[in-house]
């Protein structure tokens, strides 16, 4: 698991009430342009993604009050999700990461709040926890628009040079393999589980 750790302490910016508030409900209505725009229920590894930030929020941030907190901003994305029709690709595990990818968007925004709003050496931790928090979400999105746009920029691929390849063994192993997950439920669903996995893998990660 990461374990955050604070930096020497030193004085935040702490924004009065009003503005706390007012920079809080801009990234909150962010948080759900983002969410309905994706759409995150059918954006694949990157809902996964923001469900490594809920792991990164619960380990890293003690705060019971503040995790039940996530939780009612997060059924009230999740309800203006149902709400604005966006659509729900029911990709394996799609059940369990959903819902606790909602509760990764509502986690940043928990934690924007309290970064706002506080100074000293509670400000310094939560200035390290909030990017953390956010940094594989950002890097997946990331990807995803340099992948699309890779496909309008070099709209090739080299699948004709392995399929070649492979029939230089005297027999094609992709397709064969192809048969064998098309054919098998069981296969299907651990290498989709474990692919969209990868996000929260490395929130896991505990470096040395």
């Amino acid at each position: 698991m990461p374990i955050i750790q604070s930096p020497r302490s030193s004085k935040g910016n702490q924004l009065s009430p009003l503005q706390r508030g007012g920079v809080t409900l801009i990234v909150f209505l962010l948080a759900i342009i983002l969410v309905l725009g994706l759409p995150l229920g059918s954006a694949g590894f990157v809902t996964e993604s923001f469900a490594g930030a809920a792991v990164i929020f619960l380990v890293n941030w003690r705060s019971p009050r503040d995790w039940l907190a996530a939780a009612a901003i997060a059924a009230l994305v999740g309800g203006i999700y149902k709400l604005s029709g966006a659509p729900v690709f029911p990709a394996f595990g799609w059940q369990l990461f959903f819902p606790a990818a909602l509760y990764g968007v509502a986690s940043l925004v928990v934690l924007f709040y309290r970064t706002a709003g506080t100074d000293g050496p509670e400000h310094d931790r939560l200035a390290v926890l909030l990017p953390t928090a956010a940094l594989i979400p950002a890097l997946c999105l990331g990807s995803t628009f340099a992948v699309l746009f890779d496909m309008r920029l070099r709209p090739y691929t080299y699948d004709r040079i392995l399929y070649a390849f492979d029939r230089t063994l005297g027999f094609d192993p992709s397709f064969l393999m192809g048969r064998v997950f098309r054919g098998h439920l069981t296969f299907q669903f651990a290498a989709g589980l474990a692919y969209n996995s990868l996000p929260i893998g490395l929130c896991f990660h505990r470096p040395e």
